[in-house]
């Protein structure tokens, strides 16, 4: 076929796709596809400095993301995106407006049945909600400060890490489990043992049901109270969370609520993960008519009492969005105040702007 009308073909496949479905999904046959999309989060943030007075003040590109995801028959699929994460945000004095394109999430999967998926790839590791949120789908601005205290210590990516997990549903999908065998840390010969990470949760209302990001809000289209719970380890490391979400119509709009408890020890394999307690808890209210959604959310960090030297954190941030299309495109703008045990507390005001199409 000449280059030309394949491009052609392409073109409008896309358009009459797009169309149909309000998405671009490039169709090959009956059970296989492909679809692209995107996500670009773009922020204006006014932070106090940590050692001054004066505040710094920054506009970049939070996110840039690419995103393809597909089927291949019936029962295997992918899906991959890409990222240049804080574009353009000063750091130290210097302004990077080419950094390198990463590879945010890959995946294969494979569904033997309609109940569970096998898959295979880097992924979010399975061990509260907050820590496998959709990007695009936050209540507030981005997700919790303490969702990853292992990444830097485990050389995670951004909460996630490369393994094999298996997701799958029971009790008429109320019941969803996320088990998971990752790399995890390597010592020197790479010969100690993988990392274990696994999470379940059920739904009392409505099933949640999700090819693999969990949401922060639905905006009122669904009616959820759902309660889980998750576990990381490897070596000495453990971490254990417990989760409830809880989002439903009410009145004139829809009530969303979360609350995340995590605990962490790295014990001597991760000895820069101090034992601790951090927990999320957040809450909004989106007004149907007038597309507005205040939130607030407070956040905590607690070291062990032997520990008391180290800096406890409480976070504080209050916001307001405005959906113009759902998830689609949005705005919102968020105070934060930080209080520090042993360090000035801090104060910093963010405005985001957010495109999404997948």
């Amino acid at each position: 076929m000449p280059r030309k009308v394949l491009l052609f073909t392409i073109l409008l496949s896309l358009a009459v796709s797009a169309s149909a479905r309000a998405q671009a999904v490039v169709k090959v046959d009956e059970n296989t596809s492909f679809k692209i999309g995107t996500l670009v989060q773009s922020w204006a943030e006014v932070a106090q400095n940590p050692a001054r007075d004066d505040y710094a003040k920054n506009i970049f590109l939070r996110r840039a993301r690419i995103i393809l995801g597909g089927t291949i028959g019936r029962q295997f699929g992918f899906f991959l995106d890409t990222d240049v994460p804080n574009l353009g945000k000063s750091s130290a004095g210097t302004k990077t407006l080419s950094q390198a394109v990463i590879l945010q999430d890959g995946w294969f999967e494979w569904k033997p049945n309609d109940d569970v998926t096998v898959m295979g790839g880097l992924f979010y590791v399975p061990l509260c909600r907050n820590c496998a949120q959709a990007a695009p789908a936050h209540l507030g601005l981005d997700y919790g400060a303490y969702s990853f205290v292992q990444n830097a210590a485990m050389q995670g990516n951004n909460g996630r890490d490369s393994g094999v997990q298996v997701k799958g549903y029971a009790a008429g999908k109320k019941l969803e489990y996320r088990v998971a065998v990752l790399q995890g840390l390597r010592d020197q010969r790479a010969t100690n043992g993988f990392r274990v990470a696994g999470r379940a949760q059920y739904s009392f209302w409505e099933a949640d049901v999700t090819p693999f990001f969990y949401t922060g809000t639905t905006l009122g289209r669904k009616k959820l109270l759902v309660v889980g719970g998750g576990v990381d380890h490897q070596d000495d490391y453990n971490a254990f969370a417990v989760d409830v979400f809880i989002d439903r119509p009410a009145g004139p709009g829809a009530i969303t609520a979360q609350a995340n408890v995590i605990t962490y020890d790295g014990g001597d394999f991760l000895a820069t993960v101090r034992e601790q307690t951090t927990w999320m808890a957040e809450t909004g209210y989106y007004h149907t008519a007038s597309k507005l959604q205040p939130f607030v959310r407070v956040e905590g960090q607690r070291f062990a009492n032997d520990l008391a030297a180290l800096n406890d954190q409480t976070r504080i941030q209050a916001g307001l969005a405005y959906y113009l299309r759902g998830a689609n495109a949005n705005l919102k703008a968020a105070y934060q105040r930080i209080d520090n045990t042993t360090a000035r507390d801090l104060h910093s005001v963010t405005v985001q702007f957010q495109v999404f199409y997948y």
